[in-house]
Order: C-alpha cells, then structure tokens, then sequence
C-alpha cells in the first residue's frame, strides 16, 4: 500500500466496501494529509509546528526563498505518488545554483504539474534527530497500537526512507502524534516523520502518510504483535490485545545501508584506538565497522531465513544496478 492505493481505497470505499474490509473515514482524509501542500495549510491551521516553507513559481521567487530560508534547504513534490520515473520526491539542496537547475528541470519534467507544486522548507538542524511515529487508530480516533521511533541513517541522507531506525520510547512525541492524528481525522494505519528542533524543544512535522509505513516491523512487541496484525485483529471484529513494547529493537535496510556505507566520509567513522599498530587488523577494520549493526539488527528490511525469494531479488537488482553504474561512468 502507498499513499496512491491509500486515496483510492477512501475515494472509492462505496464501491470497494462489499468486496473489501478495510478502515472506513472521510474519504477526503487521505488526500489531504498526503499531499504536502494540503498538510501544510492543515499544520498552520492547527498550529502544529513544522518547518518554514515557500512555494516558488519564478525564478525571482527561487532568489528570494533561498534568502529567506538559508541554504542548504530542503525542496519536496505536493504530490509525491504522481511523480514520473526517476524523479526524487525529496532533496537536500545546498547551493543556489543547484536549486535553480532542479527548478528548471521539474518545469521541464512536470510540465503539467501532476506531482507539483515544488515546497521549499528550511532545513531544521539535524543535531535533534529525525523521528518517526507508526500507528493504527480505530473508528472513534483510539490508537490501538503505535510506537515512536528514531533515524539513524536515511536514504538519501537527511531527507527520506529509514535505513537503520530503533525503536525509541517518547511518551511526549507518541502524544504529540496522536494529537495530530486526531485533528486531521485520519483512520487506520498512519506513518509520520518529524525533526526535532533542539533549539525550541519542538518536534516539525515533515510527512504525513496515511498507510502503513515500509519499517512497521520495527515496532513488533513482545508477543509478535505488530500494525499489519493490528489492523488484521480490528477488521476482523477481533479483540487487539495490550501491546507490550520493545524499546531499543533495530531494523536495518541491508541494500541501501551497505551503499551508505560504502560512501560513508572518514570523518564519520568512529575514531581509531590507540593500541599498537595491527596490519591485517586495520585493514579489516571498515568491514568490521560495516558489518556490526548487520550483526545486531534485530529486524531487516529484505531478510528473512524462511522467506528468501525476496532477498535474493533484492540482491539481483542491486548488483544489477552496481554494474549499470559502472558503465555509464
């Protein structure tokens, strides 16, 4: 399910409702909050915080948006789901420069404006953290089950999918979130990303996806239950039991985490220690860098011992694309 399949399904529930059980809510819900620019106008409503945004529609309008914002800035589609192949629904921008060519080249691409408008936001530092909430909410806006979670790598960075994120109790974002939840009047399964502004104590909403979210299985407790098996239970006519969380699980997205990885600068890497000087053992030591949170996730995105078909496409389709790489270069 993506946030297109989740608009259709709450546009066409009439029709879908005999042949289906899914979450019934006004059908307008999932449009509004998956759409930037809709969730936007939705936050300065409600006064929930999220970062300073400019929609531009000149290049005068890029100019004074970059003066405003500071650079680098953050530039993101409204309509994400209706972006054309190839196209990135999230960019880090940090030169004046490079925001003018991708302008120019989303007019070019998106002549007309499916997936626009192009928001502009300010870049809140990332020393607070980026986090995220999951959660499956019943028809009276009670959240059955949700957990609040913390990126520790992204893809690409700083602006989109978790690549490794753990499970992190926040009793004041899981609040914050529910809150959110309920003004908008979403139901069922919701996926929201936020920063944290460590210099006003306050977590920006970012994203707002009305579905599950890609790393559910992170917030598995410690009876096996998770959100898919929520929402199974509840539209079921089931009773969903209490949760018992599981602070500090770790789920790690293999492909794109070994491609970080590899790209990863120097000044990132853990310091060495100061112990005499090893050859073979320095030499090994990137990989055994590399290789621990492999060893210490406890879930994965792709892995799993009794289901290896989707692994091993994965892993044909990264290799496949590795050797792409090397041949346009």
């Amino acid at each position: 399910m993506d946030d297109a399949g989740a608009i259709f399904v709450a546009e066409h529930a009439d029709g879908l409702a005999p042949h289906f059980v899914f979450p019934r809510q006004d059908p307008g819900v999932p449009r509004g909050v998956a759409d930037k620019a809709r969730l936007l106008e939705a936050c300065h409503r409600y006064g929930v915080p999220c970062p300073p945004s400019l929609t531009p529609e000149s290049d005068a309008d890029i100019d004074e948006a970059a003066a405003a914002l500071g650079l680098p800035l953050i530039a993101k589609w409204a309509r994400p789901w209706r972006l054309r192949p190839g196209m990135r629904s999230t960019t880090l921008v940090p030169t004046l420069g490079e925001l003018h060519r991708l302008f120019a080249a989303t007019r070019d691409r998106d002549p007309g404006g499916d997936a626009g408008p192009l928001i502009l936001q300010r870049r809140i530092p990332p020393a607070g953290g980026d986090w995220f909430f999951q959660g499956y909410f019943d028809e009276n806006g009670d959240c059955l089950f949700g957990g609040t979670g913390r990126k520790h790598l992204a893809h690409p960075p700083q602006a989109c999918h978790t690549v490794a994120g753990e499970w992190v109790a926040s009793p004041e974002l899981e609040r914050h979130a529910v809150r959110i939840v309920r003004l908008l009047g979403c139901r069922g399964l919701v996926d929201l990303d936020f920063r944290f502004d460590a210099g006003a104590g306050v977590h920006h909403l970012l994203d707002f996806n009305p579905r599950i979210g890609a790393q559910f299985r992170l917030f598995t407790d410690g009876n096996g239950l998770d959100l898919a098996r929520v929402l199974h239970l509840h539209q079921s006519g089931r009773p969903v039991p209490d949760a018992r969380p599981a602070p500090g699980r770790n789920l790690l997205v293999e492909n794109h985490y070994l491609a970080r990885s590899a790209r990863r600068p120097r000044h990132e890497r853990p310091p060495r220690p100061a112990q005499p000087p090893r050859p073979l053992r320095e030499a090994l030591r990137p990989l055994r860098e590399t290789l621990r949170p492999l060893r210490e996730a406890d879930e994965f995105a792709w892995y799993a011992g009794d289901d290896l078909p989707p692994f091993l496409a994965m892993g044909r389709r990264s290799a496949l694309r590795a050797v792409e790489r090397l041949r346009t270069r």
